[in-house]
Parts: C-alpha cells; structure tokens; sequence
C-alpha cells in the first residue's frame, strides 16, 4: 500500500513540476486572463494563514466556532453564517482565493470541502479554505477544519481615478467620485482638513464594496481660497490624491503638479485644474506645441453620469441623497508623439486668466527612447559558437565589437553574435559590444572550456557539466546517500540556487550526520577551497541539457517535511530518508 501510495505521489508531483517549468518558459500561466491565480496551481499559503477546527452550532453564543474577530460560524445547516459570502468553488488551497468579487455575494452560503471563500464580517474581509470534515465518536459531521487569513486585501492595484481635482466656489458643496477601477479594490481615505469631509460610496449592491468617495465641502467663512488633500490608501499602501479647492471672494488658478515626465512612447496625461475662473476667460501658451498638445478638458458630464450608478453611500441608500453634484470638473490634457531621440526633450505649458492676473506654468519634460537588448551578457564555450539576441527599440542603430575574435551581423532588430574557437590558457577572454551614439553595452564571455572538459583551477577539479549564459558548473560524483535522516522542515525550499539552500542546512546543530547529502558536497571545502554545494532542481534541470545524468540525483530543494525534489528517469519528489546520487556543483 505504501509503495502504491508513493508511485501515485510521484506522478501526481511529476505533472505538476511539467505545468510548473511550462509556466517558466510563458509570461504567466498560473494566472488567468484577469491576473487572477488558477484554481488548479499549487500556492503556498499566505502570510498569516491560521488553522482552525469550526465546530457548527445554532449560533456563536451557543457552541458554534467562529472565525478570529468576525461573526462568522457554520450553522446546523451547514451554511457559513454571521456576514457575506462568496465562494469561488473548488481550488488547491487558501493561496488560490486572490480577488473579490463584486457580484454574487449572499448572506449564507454552504460549506463545502476544498472549497475557497471570501467573506466580509464585522468591517474586514476574510479568505476561506475549507479542508476537510470533522466527523464525530458516534458519526455525523459536526464541523470542519478550515484555514484562514484577515484581513484579506485582495488584488494589489492602483485605484484608477477619473479627476485628481475638485474645486467649489465658497458655499462649498457635496461632490461624488467613482473609480474607474474595473476590479475591487480595499483601499481608505483620509483628507487634510475638517472642512473637507469624505463618505466612501458603492455602484454595487452591497455597501462593504466601496469603490468611490462622497466629499462634502462645508461653506467658507474665509476670503481666501482654502485648499485640503484627500489621501486615498489601498490595503497595500499605494497612495493617490485628490486635490480639493474651496473658493473664497478672489479668483484662484492652480494645477495639482508644477512638472510632469512623460514616457518616450506616444501617451496621454491628464494634470487637474483647481479654478473658479470660467473657461473662457483662460488662455494657453505652449513652448512644446511642436510635439505636445496641450488643452482644457470639461470632465463634469463624465463624472457625473458615472456618480449617477452610485447604490450606498456609506451605510445609506443612494435614493436618499444626491448622487452627482454641482461642481465643475477641468483637466489640463497632454498629448504627446513619440520621442524617437535618446535624449529628453522639455518644454513649458502657461495658463493665465485673459486680465493678466492670474497664471500657473507646468514643466514638461519626455523621455529619450528605450534601446533594450534582450541580454547584456553572452557566454560561449571554447568551440565556435554564435547567438542571436533581439533589440528592442525603434531607433535606426550601429553595433561594433572590440575584439577580432567576436563578429557581429545586422537583420532588423536581431543581432547574431559569432566567437571564434578559443585555444587559450587563461581562464575566459572578454569582447565588448558597443552601440554607436548609445551607452548600452553587451559583455561577450568566451570560456577556455567545453561540455565535458576536466576542470582544475584554483584546488576546484572536476567535470565541465553545465555552461550558459547565466551559469557555468564543475561537478563532481561525490556518492550516494539519504537527502536528511530527520522529518523536519527547513526551509531550504529555494529552487534556483542550491547556495541558499546549503546556507540554511549548515546552520542546523549536527547537520553533517542529520543531512548526508548536503555534507557529501561540503566535504569538497577543504584548505583553502570552498563553493562546493548541492544543486537546486532548476539547476540540475540546467545541467542535463548538456550533460548525461545516469540515475536519481537529490537536489537541494526541500518538498515538505518528509519529501524533497530529485532528478532522474521520473524526476519528482520522495522520501528524504532514501538513497539517491549525490552530485557536488562548483561555479566558475
């Protein structure tokens, strides 16, 4: 039975090391389109994940577990109660819930097993994973083991705002702005001054899915304008401001930036306009005319048609209060070409009131182009070798490399990049590739060595098994042996460098008779030689494209307490206690 369990286990872990090292090779396949994580990747737990054993119960004051600080409990129904809820059916675990949802929350729902949830309880949302059921001495489930972690801040976003300013005349006045997130996001507000007030506000059916503010302005008693700073903050500590300008007798004219940067690609940018001085009675200047344009934008109708949605404001229905109000919305809009120099190009915007007395000046400056190559740095072994890298950029450019034994050919934006067999003693030689008018620079490696070669440098002898562009490896066949000899998690999980990992094994009390594998490598270290260490599974993944690894290798990546990774016919995971080949790397 064991055996039957640990074959299954083997394949299982196979298929998804194969969907995982898929994901490496595209932009992100444990996402979906909407940059949610897939119900079916493995996900660790988040940070502050709790387990708990939820005992159902008519309610929490008779005998029913509630989760943390909430009122959420399971009922005798076997529904989650005590808040809303949403599930978002069956997932891996508590680390595939990502998002909020904005529609179909209800006040129950059922509990089901591996199942995930958000909920919302007692002002905090929650994430929900259902492990299993807990079935009593006599039979019957009586409640389930369930893991948790609040407060959930969903997905990290920007809020989106329509207008980053607000201005009303002296009398002040209510005002309602809606994000033009498309997503929920947790954020909180916070403004500057007492006069300027602020109600978080919902389009959705539910008043816990804020995703705009009511500011109300009350009327000034001063003849100076007045100014205050609405702070928004997401639950991930990204910040965006709302200037808010209050009017007194006198004219105002301010823009909420002095300077803006733009990118080199063509774009738009919108800088708000705080002004009780009307439309027509401004004028634009524009030093940058030639390749930025620069307008008023009347953005009330838009702002206003999308408070026209609003549902609550704060605990309120919105049938109960003014949804848009009266305030006029102007923007400065930019609108720029590309920029196909290198250098930035600047400029000047000035606003003034048609009597001279008022004015306000924005500094423009655009970025020069971007030259990317898709690699800086390029390694060949000693034979004749060539690559091709990819340059991203619009510029017409020129490249050149310093050295006679590294020649270069054009084709569009790919470069082919060529070295001669190298038959010297030193240890690599070094070609700079150059891009005329440009500062980028490609380093060009060319080893003394190839696949297979006996290595011995500096006390470090063993085999060339692994040359690329990111990495090349000595290794040695230093015997076979079990990865650990406790069932013990350690954390040495790192799967791209096997340095890390050795790091948090040497640290253990005793670790050369707890963890043989690890101190088969070590024993390289002798004098004044050190480096040796067990490989990560990405890198021995890096080895065998090269080179022939006969049989299971252990690498130095740690699976759980009782498992860790290994290389070989099924490369998957297994018992830490079972013998493998132990195969020492050494960077050079």
């Amino acid at each position: 039975m064991e055996k039957t369990i640990k074959l299954l286990e083997r394949v299982f872990t196979f298929l998804l090391l194969a969907v995982a090292f898929a994901a490496c090779s595209s932009d992100d396949d444990s996402t979906d389109g909407d940059g949610n994580i897939k119900p079916d990747v493995n996900v660790n737990d988040p940070a502050g994940t709790v387990s708990l054993s939820m005992m159902k119960g008519p309610s929490i004051s008779e005998g029913a577990t509630r989760i943390g600080g909430s009122y959420i409990y399971i009922g005798n129904d076997y529904n989650f109660d005590g808040g809303y809820f949403i599930s978002l059916g069956t997932v891996k675990g508590l680390g595939n819930v990502s998002y909020i949802p904005t529609t179909g929350w209800a006040d129950m729902v059922s509990v089901r097993c591996d199942n995930g949830y958000v909920a919302y309880s007692n002002g905090e949302f929650y994430r929900i994973f259902v492990e299993k059921e807990i079935v009593g001495t006599t039979g019957g489930i009586i409640g389930y083991d369930v893991k948790y972690q609040a407060p959930f801040k969903g997905k990290d976003l920007e809020l989106e705002l329509p207008a980053t300013s607000v201005s009303f005349d002296k009398k002040g006045g209510t005002e309602n702005i809606v994000f033009n997130n498309k997503e929920f996001v947790v954020f909180t507000a916070k403004s500057s001054e007492d006069w300027c007030q602020i109600i978080p506000t919902s389009t959705y059916n539910y008043s816990f899915l804020a995703n705009g503010i009511q500011i109300i302005a009350q009327p000034s008693n001063v003849a100076a304008t007045t100014e205050a700073t609405i702070t928004l903050t997401t639950a991930y500590g990204k910040k965006k401001e709302i200037k808010v300008t209050r009017g007194g007798v006198d004219p105002y004219l301010t823009l909420n930036e002095t300077s803006v940067t733009l990118d080199a690609k063509e774009c738009e940018r919108q800088v708000g306009l705080n002004t009780n001085i009307q439309k027509e009675d401004l004028t634009i200047s524009n030093t940058a005319s030639s390749w930025c344009k620069a307008e008023f934008v009347d953005q009330t109708r838009a702002i206003h048609a999308s408070a026209a949605r609003i549902k609550f404001v704060g605990n309120k229905p919105a049938k109960a209060v003014k949804a848009a109000g009266s305030t006029n919305y102007y923007a400065l809009v930019l609108k720029a070409e590309a920029n196909d120099k290198e250098i930035e190009r600047k400029g000047v915007v000035t606003l003034k009131s048609k009597d001279g007395k008022k004015s306000v000046t924005l500094n423009i400056v655009q970025k020069g182009i971007k030259f990317i190559p898709s690699q800086t740095k390029v390694c060949f072994d000693k034979n004749y070798s060539n690559k091709t890298i990819t340059i991203n950029t619009n510029l017409d450019w020129e490249a050149s490399s310093n050295q006679s034994w590294c020649t270069l050919t054009k084709n569009g934006n790919n470069l082919t990049i060529r070295a001669t067999p190298y038959s010297g003693s030193t240890a690599n030689r070094i070609a700079t590739i150059s891009f005329k008018g440009l500062s980028t620079k490609i380093e060009v490696d060319q080893s003394k060595y190839a696949l297979g070669e006996e290595y011995n440098e500096n006390g470090v002898k063993g085999q060339v098994i692994c040359m690329n562009d990111t990495v090349r490896f000595v290794g040695k066949d230093v015997g076979t042996a079990a990865w650990s000899t406790e069932k013990v998690a350690t954390g040495a999980i790192y799967e791209h460098d096997g340095r890390l990992n050795m790091a948090i094994i040497k640290k253990i009390s005793g670790w050369k008779d707890l963890y043989p594998a690890f101190a088969l490598c070590d024993a390289l270290n002798t004098g004044s030689v050190t480096g040796w260490y067990l490989p990560a599974i990405n890198e021995i993944y890096a080895i065998r494209i090269g080179y022939d690894l006969n049989g299971n290798h252990w690498s130095s990546t740690e699976y759980r307490e009782n498992n860790a990774y290994y290389y070989g016919n099924n490369s998957s995971i297994d018992y830490k206690t079972n013998k493998y080949k132990v195969k020492a790397v050494h960077r050079f």
